[in-house]
């Protein structure tokens, strides 16, 4: 589902901080990112590849295809390892304070982990695509907000 795949990948670039850069910075990133999808999917149909491993065995090599997978996999698990950062850095305080102990980060940041992050990971994406509708509402929520505030003064020096 293409609608669906479109909210899922705003829902992430948007989840990763973008209202926090420059809007010439933003545009140009999303121009590169625009031409990539955009060469991607003119060779997807140029060599009738359905995935990105099918477009790279029949452009470049069969025999090299596993490096995609590989990028995949290394991409996949830095994003992991980032979200249980933040979730231990958030998390963790909140607990060892409600514990009243100074040592309970750790074994939270496990439990999130292995309770909620990793049943999450086995989910099929697709499934995820109407919260992610919600998760851009939100992101277009808070930059309303933010122009609201910037022109009403809120900002203002003083």
């Amino acid at each position: 589902d293409v609608i669906g795949a479109a909210f899922n990948l705003v829902n992430n670039v948007a989840g990763c901080g973008f209202l926090t850069l420059a809007a010439g910075l933003v545009a140009l990133l999303g121009s590169f990112s625009c031409v990539s999808f955009l060469l991607l999917g003119d060779d997807a149909i140029t060599y009738g590849a359905r995935d990105v491993r099918g477009l790279w065995a029949a452009a470049v090599s069969e025999k090299s295809a596993w490096a995609v997978d590989a990028s995949v996999a290394l991409f996949c698990g830095a994003a992991a390892v980032i979200y249980h950062g933040i979730v231990g850095d958030v998390f963790g305080p909140l607990v060892a304070k409600a514990a009243g102990r100074d040592d309970a980060a750790t074994p939270t940041v496990l439990a999130v982990a292995s309770l909620v992050l990793f049943p999450l990971c086995q989910l099929d994406i697709a499934d995820l695509a109407k919260f992610s509708v919600v998760g851009c509402a939100a992101v277009v929520g808070t930059a309303l907000v933010i122009a609201l505030r910037a022109l009403d003064g809120t900002y203002a020096a003083g």
